[in-house]
């Protein structure tokens, strides 16, 4: 029991032989808190949660840090993330399978376990409740936020393809990233904060005539989805 009214709470993780010896199996969703279904992202680990959610959004490598590379809309604005603990006799991975297929209003695949498809539809029901137990609306918008998320960071990497000295001389007089990352919110750039960190990771094969075609192609077929699904 604590007793200094400054410390409120105490954790212990126990490490064995250089990993955590037992931190538990997760499923996870990523959602806008606005909607019950918006959700982002799926996903499972044995880590602490705190602990992969920090990789997701700060890892250069796109296999860890799998909301920064692949998810740009969840940088901004409001996100949550729900967080559910699994009995350790499930496989947290066929889990979050099913938690995806009954999400995308699919049946799971065959082969699973009475008790993975019934925590992975426990997981799924809880996903429609909000935090004071109340049913929220469930209308799909994500899809089309991310589209747009997509589409300013596909406007913002080719128009820094076109200026890519006035970026590389910025980047080298920076002393930081961080200072670099500013620059290039402000003008001349005015690019957002999103764009910005976006540009600053853009592998140099991004400025081939090439992958400058495959990007102006998939940002007119963002667009064209874009124009079709305006609301009415």
């Amino acid at each position: 029991m604590i007793d200094h009214p400054l410390v409120v709470g105490e954790q212990t993780f126990e490490i064995k032989d250089g990993d955590f010896a037992e931190a538990g199996s997760w499923v996870y969703v990523w959602l806008r808190p606005t909607a019950a279904r918006d959700v982002i992202y799926v996903g499972a680990t044995g880590l602490p949660p705190a602990a992969r959610f920090w990789l997701h959004l700060h890892h250069d490598d796109p296999r860890f840090g799998r909301i920064r590379a692949h998810h740009p809309e969840a940088l901004s604005g409001d996100v949550v993330v729900r967080v559910f603990r699994l009995d350790p006799s499930l496989d947290r991975k066929l889990v979050k399978q099913a938690v995806v297929a009954l999400l995308d209003g699919e049946q799971p695949g065959g082969g699973l376990s009475d008790g993975t498809l019934a925590a992975a539809g426990a997981i799924v029901e809880r996903l429609t409740v909000a935090s004071d137990d109340q049913p929220i609306d469930d209308e799909p918008s994500q899809r089309r936020a991310s589209a747009e998320a997509r589409m300013q960071i596909d406007e913002g990497v080719l128009d820094a393809a076109d200026r890519w000295n006035e970026i590389g001389e910025l980047i080298s007089s920076s002393n930081t990233i961080d200072d670099a990352l500013r620059a290039l919110t402000r003008p001349p750039f005015d690019y957002t904060a999103m764009v910005a960190s976006h540009v600053l990771d853009m592998p140099l094969r991004r400025l081939s005539l090439e992958a400058r075609s495959k990007l102006t192609i998939e940002l007119g077929e963002i667009r064209t989805y874009l124009e079709a699904s305006q609301p009415d």
